[in-house]
């Protein structure tokens, strides 16, 4: 038997940083993210030996119950902020779901990844990327303890915000695997900077609905300087310029994607000037468009 399974990676737009247990099981964290078209895909042919491609597979596909060869396609960069892992995760999860009939829901296969990360890889993290990846489109999403409400966005929602939205790789990845891990320990500065970063999600969204993506875009600038101000490293001189030319270029805001560092970057710039910022910027341009699927798991 062979089975293919596929899950999309995403772009944390508003409120990264609240989905931390930590933060969330106390305060409640809300998040704005889409599924992108940049997607983990893997192939299971239970009919040869056991053969996984690395050890992050391996213990998951251990853990899953996964019998067979594992074969994995990537078109995308590790470690580069738009969620690859916990996209690899929930594809494997769901896989185990098909293979072993189990039945799940995509909220079991998220919250399912997410604990295999956390527990047998120790990958800190919130759940915003494992739910992405399972449900794909545009979201709204609250954390709560033991709780994950998602609220799909309309298509209309989405054909304001994305001719606005471009995206690069800075050129290198984040050094520092770890750079989220302090939010283990939330000090008073970072518990009031996520608290802000919160109320922008709740803020930005009559702005998308009225079409004022100018005022989208200028939120999230406001957004990547509390993220800055929340945790170290987030942040970087490299970027700090690639920043202040996008700025010149027009650009009303823009972030690191995921825990930042290094990796993939986003700008929210006027439609009429996007191609100017890709030819000018300097740095490598991703085509992307928004992935309405999320898993998609199947016997061949």
């Amino acid at each position: 038997m062979i089975i293919k399974s596929i899950a999309p990676c995403r772009i944390s737009l508003f409120g990264g940083g609240t989905d931390l247990p930590e933060f969330s099981s106390r305060y409640g964290g809300f998040c704005l993210n889409m599924a992108i078209n940049i997607r983990q895909e893997f192939k299971l042919n239970t009919d040869k030996e056991n053969d996984f491609p690395n050890g992050f597979i391996a213990t998951i596909a251990n853990h899953s119950g996964l019998v067979g060869q594992i074969e994995q396609s990537f078109d995308g960069i590790i470690t580069g902020g738009i969620g690859s892992s916990a996209a690899a995760a929930v594809a494997l999860v769901g896989m185990a779901n098909k293979y072993r009939n189990l039945g799940m829901g995509l909220g079991e296969i998220a919250e399912m990844a997410w604990k295999v990360e956390v527990d047998k890889l120790g990958l800190y993290g919130g759940k915003q990327d494992q739910y992405c990846a399972a449900f794909g489109g545009i979201n709204g999403m609250e954390f709560r303890e033991n709780r994950v409400d998602v609220v799909p966005m309309s298509c209309e929602f989405a054909d304001k915000l994305r001719p606005s939205l471009v995206l690069f790789h800075l050129g290198f990845n984040r050094k520092d695997p770890k750079i989220q891990e302090g939010f283990k320990k939330l000090s008073q500065s970072q518990i009031f900077y996520l608290s802000e970063i919160k109320k922008l999600v709740i803020e930005v969204a009559p702005h998308i609905g009225d079409g004022d993506i100018e005022a989208v875009g200028k939120l999230l600038h406001k957004s990547w300087d509390l993220k800055k101000k929340s945790n170290k490293g987030v942040g970087n001189e490299v970027f700090e310029a690639v920043y202040k030319k996008a700025q010149n270029l027009g650009a009303w805001g823009g972030k690191i994607c995921g825990a930042g560092g290094g990796g993939y970057c986003i700008f929210m710039i006027d439609p009429n000037k996007r191609q100017g910022l890709i030819d000018n910027l300097g740095i490598k341009w991703v085509d992307f468009d928004i992935s309405w699927d999320g898993l998609d798991t199947r016997i061949l």
